[in-house]
């Protein structure tokens, strides 16, 4: 309808800009920012067109363009939650740390119950490294809104900064729920279970980061060292000689790979490779002298590093106040039923929601068919 509309007035700036919102939510960014751009040259002061511009612009990583466009929709709308939010999110990603904590800490005082605020803002006091400050905000976010998907990964992960591994598990485990085909969750998980000595648990979680980035060295070597420890040698042997065909001259992977062949009574393949280790890397062969022999190297198990601009969430563009959206039939000639925003008020929610289960489909069927692949050996399943 919102279409129609745009081809009967090409040069209506609040039809332009609902149909740009649209389209920006069901993941055409550029198709929006085509509308949004069309709007703002034939209404220079609309807020809504800007900030939504500058939103696009920032999906698209060309942050120097957005933020003339984001400064001056604040200009126009200044008292405009959303429009301050987009500011504030681009400060985030162009680095501009204490602009943004400004930004988040200004948005707050108007409105102390926007979840994505106090998700930015934990995000940026982690970068600052007051990792309690840091959790208390994005545990907010949570518990404003438990279907911010995004942010328990987030939590766990500054749990395990402050090595609290029982927090972590708790918003780990709830993250691999939000967020199932994530390696970094499982990753994150596995080495948790494995620092608890929770073995089994610890070798189902890495093993899922193995099927989804199958290609990875580090995921390959964490479930080897994982497996080795439960005495499952010949497995672990598997995953150690997988993460040197990806990188034949990691050291650490193939001292492991000797340790697994010694604790398994096979002394000369236990050999060949600490010789490897002297050849690639006299200084880390030296390190490691007194205790290859009997120990693994878990140095090299390192949780994933949260990435504080990465994980930053934006809020949903900023619509001309439509009266009702117009839902049509699956035969469109048929019947069009009208719903007032206030009726469709949780259709964020629902949509986010609708997403995990269908991650958890997507997840479960992978799981299916990776249970035969060729990088997982059948007697491990």
């Amino acid at each position: 309808e919102l279409d129609r509309v745009a081809g009967v007035r090409p040069d209506d700036a609040p039809t332009r800009v609902n149909l740009g919102c649209a389209l920006l939510q069901s993941g055409n960014v550029d198709k929006a920012a085509g509308h949004f751009e069309h709007a703002a040259k034939v209404a220079p002061d609309n807020a809504a067109a800007l900030t939504n511009l500058g939103l696009c612009l920032l999906l698209r990583g060309r942050l120097d363009e957005a933020l003339p466009r984001l400064t001056e929709a604040v200009r126009l709308a200044p008292e405009h939650v959303a429009v301050q939010f987009n500011l504030a999110y681009c400060h985030h990603l162009r680095g501009e740390v204490h602009e943004a904590v400004r930004a988040y800490d200004r948005l707050l005082e108007t409105d102390r119950r926007l979840p994505e605020a106090h998700a930015n803002l934990g995000l940026c006091h982690f970068y600052l490294g007051s990792l309690d400050l840091a959790i208390t905000h994005l545990r907010m976010a949570l518990s404003l809104d438990p279907e911010l998907h995004t942010a328990a990964l987030s939590v766990g992960r500054l749990y395990c900064e402050k090595h609290n591994l029982k927090s972590a598990r708790v918003f780990l485990e709830r993250a691999q729920a939000d967020e199932p085909v994530n390696p970094d969750v499982h990753r994150n998980l596995g080495l948790v279970y494995y620092h608890l000595g929770e073995s089994e648990e610890a070798q189902r979680a890495l093993r899922r980061a193995v099927q989804l980035v199958p290609d990875d060295i580090a995921d390959h070597n964490n479930l080897a060292v994982a497996l080795a420890r439960s005495g499952k040698y010949d497995s672990a042997v598997y995953h150690f000689k997988r993460a040197l065909e990806i990188d034949p001259t990691d050291a650490a992977v193939h001292g492991n790979l000797g340790v697994a062949y010694y604790l398994s009574g096979q002394a000369t393949e236990a050999m060949a490779e600490w010789h490897q280790v002297t050849v690639l890397s006299p200084q880390y062969a030296a390190d490691r002298d007194t205790e290859r022999h009997v120990e693994f190297d878990e140095g090299s198990m390192a949780f994933t590093p949260l990435d504080w601009k990465a994980r930053a969430v934006y809020t949903p563009p900023v619509g001309m106040g439509l009266r009702c959206r117009l839902l049509s039939s699956e035969v469109a000639d048929s019947w069009q039923l009208a719903l007032s925003d206030e009726h469709l008020a949780q259709a964020s929610a629902l949509r986010r929601r609708a997403r995990r289960y269908e991650d958890a489909l997507r997840s479960d069927l992978k799981n299916r068919i990776d249970e035969t692949s060729k990088y997982i050996r059948p007697s491990e399943n």
